[in-house]
């Protein structure tokens, strides 16, 4: 409600987005170099890995009530003092910040997903999350709606499990073609792109240890 205030909140929060869409070409060009040749499948392999570990650990961490109460309490004593100061090059500082700490870690999950991904399927995903979250925005800034929280973190956790367990198939299965991990062929294991699955002991194990 600080109508001064404003401004500054709004010019850091894009300062936090532009250093997140900077950090994220930086990246990817520098992914995108090491992965020329040979070496693409098993970059591919491995970054799908990294996403897959950040998934299941550091996003669950990052996520959980406590750290986000920790994390909300921290921003607040941060605004309440930078408004009772009079410092608004802090207050700035602060929104810069909370963007760019959610952007840097999407970021690192994309580079982890684009591989495994077509290009049209990842802006598709981007563009209708971007259209939802504008939607989100505007009901709880101009009509002060309240995010059902429970319910939203409950699909979102379905979906991280769905992109770990086909991550995972296709990150293994990028290293397998890439010869760093053997492929032992079983006829009759289900083979599913969308799920990830391929006919092969070392990519379905994993998947099923996942999914227990």
């Amino acid at each position: 409600g600080n109508a001064k205030a404003q401004k500054w909140i709004w010019s850091g929060a894009a300062v936090g987005l532009t250093a997140s869409i900077g950090l994220g070409i930086v990246l990817t060009y520098t992914i995108s170099r090491a992965a020329s040749g040979g070496a693409r499948e098993m970059i591919e392999g491995i970054t799908g890995l990294v996403a897959v570990v950040m998934m299941l650990t550091i996003g669950r961490w990052l996520h959980s009530k406590s750290n986000t109460a920790n994390w909300n309490n921290y921003v607040g004593r941060q605004v309440d003092g930078a408004l009772a100061k009079g410092n608004l090059w802090s207050l700035s500082s602060v929104a810069a910040l909370a963007i760019l700490r959610e952007g840097a870690e999407t970021t690192i999950f994309y580079v982890g997903m684009a591989p495994s991904i077509k290009l049209s399927q990842l802006l598709l995903g981007i563009g209708c999350a971007l259209i939802i979250l504008g939607i989100v925005g505007y009901a709880m800034i101009a009509l002060s709606a309240k995010l059902p929280i429970a319910a939203f973190f409950r699909t979102a956790t379905i979906l991280i499990y769905y992109l770990v367990f086909r991550f995972l198939g296709e990150s293994i299965h990028s290293l397998q073609v890439a010869g760093k991990l053997p492929a032992h062929v079983q006829e009759g294991l289900p083979s599913i792109n969308w799920l990830g699955m391929y006919p092969t002991w070392e990519t379905l194990l994993p998947q099923l240890l996942v999914l227990l």
